[in-house]
């Protein structure tokens, strides 16, 4: 038994450095990507304020122009 053990010690120092390595890695690997999500968020919430300030450009006065279409509509229709 207490061979086995430590066997198992020595197998687990041997891997230890590796598996420290390659969390590292993950870590790096994760706060990358991280990164870049944030940046990629940041352009479409830019993106998207861009295309509020154009809806908001485009539809001013847009609700007085429907409005009139509306009675237009209405004044063609009942033949007045």
């Amino acid at each position: 038994m207490m061979n086995e053990d430590a066997e198992d010690d020595a197998e687990w120092l041997a891997v230890l450095p590796a598996l420290d390595a390659a969390v590292g890695q993950l870590n790096s690997m994760k706060l990358q990507e991280g990164r870049q999500l944030c940046d990629d968020l940041r352009r479409r919430i830019h993106m998207l304020d861009t295309y509020i300030e154009r809806i908001e450009t485009l539809g001013t006065g847009r609700v007085e122009i429907e409005r009139q279409r509306i009675y237009d509509r209405l004044a063609q229709i009942s033949g007045g």
